[in-house]
């Protein structure tokens, strides 16, 4: 299981580099919170489509868990971006990428058993992603950004990633002491993304014990339908966040036009690869090995 589950986390991070390839494109014609809402709002109406027509067993615990994993990593991504409005690049990057050390860490302390090899390897995947990161370090920030509706500066954090309504023309986040904002929302940041998939973690358990109630054949593998109700929850959770700050924008600034379908369309699908990928690894493997191989977008991001 260990070996599906390593593979699993490598398409998800494939599918959410690749997304964030399209995503850098987007938001520079369009809005940050049009994207945002827009690619969620996709991906949320796919997964209800496989939840109707599979009709996985519904657990309260896995639904609960599962929307908090989705808002954590939301605020995570809007700490994110916020910080690079308010500080350099080369600080905030960095900084963020070392919540990739966090399920690592978890998954140890919960008693996760990894092999030595497997350690090392983490070790170079950790450096890797953090490397990565700091190439990003280029000195802007991005509220010196010269932009048109959308953004010019996009690094991509790591984790499950999406954009987030926090930076365009129309409304953009400011505080009185904005290099102190910066450091801290990179805390802020790496926290969540790190917390992430121990809470996400959680949420594949609950699903696991309700659907093997329901069905004792299922009890020795995990099922596709509670990855698939998991990943509603999620996405629902990440949505939520997404909305609730969208509404600091003006009408105009999240309206879709055609081009912006399109873009939204190959992001949001992109998003459903990679969390059903994500969260079936997650319900297989040790999270002490599946958070950080499905932490790689930056350098899939990178690599394409």
């Amino acid at each position: 299981m260990t070996g599906l589950a390593i593979g699993l986390a490598l398409i998800a991070s494939f599918s959410y580099g690749t997304g964030s390839v399209v995503v850098r494109s987007a938001v520079r014609s369009h809005t940050a919170a049009s994207v945002a809402l827009w690619v969620q709002a996709v991906g949320l109406s796919v997964l209800l489509i496989g939840a109707a027509v599979v009709r996985p067993p519904v657990s309260l615990g896995a639904l609960v868990w599962g929307a908090a994993a989705g808002s954590l990593v939301a605020c995570g991504v809007l700490s994110f971006y916020t910080a690079m409005q308010n500080g350099p690049i080369s600080l905030v990057a960095p900084v963020a990428a070392t919540g990739v050390t966090v399920p690592v860490a978890g998954g140890l302390l919960l008693g996760e058993k990894v092999s030595g090899l497997a350690l090392a390897g983490l070790a170079l995947v950790v450096i890797g992603v953090m490397a990565i990161a700091r190439s990003h370090g280029s000195g802007v920030s991005m509220s010196e950004a010269d932009v048109h509706g959308g953004m010019t500066v996009l690094a991509t954090p790591p984790g499950r990633s999406q954009v987030t309504p926090v930076h365009d023309n129309c409304k953009p986040a400011s505080f009185a002491r904005p290099q102190l904002a910066a450091a801290v929302l990179s805390v802020v940041s790496a926290a969540a993304f790190g917390v992430f998939y121990l809470v996400l973690r959680q949420a594949t358990a609950a699903a696991s014990a309700t659907t093997a109630a329901a069905d004792s054949s299922s009890a020795d593998n995990y099922p596709f339908s509670a990855a698939l109700l998991v990943a509603v929850a999620v996405q629902s959770g990440s949505l939520l966040v997404t909305f609730a700050t969208a509404t600091r924008h003006t009408i105009k600034c999240v309206l879709p036009s055609q081009q912006l379908i399109t873009f939204t369309a190959a992001i949001g699908l992109l998003d459903v690869i990679g969390d059903l990928a994500l969260t079936y690894a997650i319900a297989l493997g040790p999270v002490s090995l599946v958070g950080p191989l499905g932490s790689l977008d930056p350098m899939v991001a990178v690599l394409l």
